[in-house]
């Protein structure tokens, strides 16, 4: 492996991209490319987001079912 100042920008954004980054090598990065962190923490949040709201329709597929089940004894047909 290369030492931290050996590596590029662009390797630094792979490690980030794999979770590999170490915290000198974020800090690198945000003081090299401040502008490709902007762009790394917006496509985060946006992703993030994004987890949130499935998270939240998977939660209420589940306590329909769940009501679906308690209330005829059956279990609902799972979606395709």
């Amino acid at each position: 492996m290369q030492p931290e100042e050996a590596k590029s920008p662009g390797a630094l954004i792979d490690a980030a991209v794999r979770g590999e980054l170490h915290q000198g090598e974020a800090l690198r990065l945000c003081k090299e490319c401040p502008e490709l962190v902007t762009l790394a923490l917006l496509a985060a949040a946006k992703r993030i987001a994004e987890q949130d709201t499935r998270i939240v329709e998977q939660e209420a597929s589940i306590a329909d079912a769940h009501k679906t089940y308690l209330t005829t004894g059956k279990l609902p047909q799972l979606p395709e």
